[in-house]
């Protein structure tokens, strides 16, 4: 099975905290995570298949260059002319990309398991500190609970989209 393409985007809402639905968050954490590192799992699975699946292709790739030499436009068969055709043949050049997508979906998917574990920490951190009364203020002061909700979401959103914005940027 192949993992979903990974963005930073799509695991905005997995990575934050409303700080008004704690119980509700730390319920959702060992799923999210698990979800991840699932992802995760399967992603470094890719990732080696893409790895084999490469180098397979190399060797049919050198095999041919050897068995028929005309076909790939060596004149005198040479490790070193072999070895240049089959790196710029466009199956290899297909295999080397794939590898590279499968790495990237593979480190983006680790770094997100990270995250995942520094979400857990500051959880815990967050009920420690309400555990001590560390944000009691005035009752006036308090938002209600669909405040709070709404609010998150626009916190979200904003995140999601100025990460969109850093992508673009970069892609230009």
């Amino acid at each position: 099975m192949k993992t979903e393409d990974t963005s930073e985007g799509q695991f905005v809402g997995y990575l934050s905290i409303n700080e008004y639905l704690l119980d509700q968050e730390w319920q959702q954490q060992p799923l999210r995570f698990m979800e991840i590192a699932t992802q995760a799992v399967e992603s470094r699975r890719d990732a080696e298949q893409a790895r084999i699946a490469r180098d397979v292709q190399w060797g049919d790739l050198c095999r041919a260059a050897r068995e028929c030499p005309e076909k790939f436009g060596i004149g005198k068969v040479t490790e070193g002319q072999i070895t240049e055709v089959v790196t710029r043949h466009p199956e290899m050049v297909k295999a080397e990309q794939a590898v590279v997508a499968a790495q990237y979906q593979q480190q983006m998917l680790d770094r997100m398991v990270q995250a995942m574990e520094h979400k857990k920490r500051a959880l815990e951190n967050l009920v420690t500190l309400y555990g001590m009364a560390y944000f009691s203020g005035r009752s006036d002061d308090v938002k209600s609970r669909t405040e709070a909700v709404d609010a998150q979401q626009a916190m979200k959103a904003r995140a999601a989209e100025a990460l969109k914005e850093r992508r673009n940027d970069e892609l230009e």
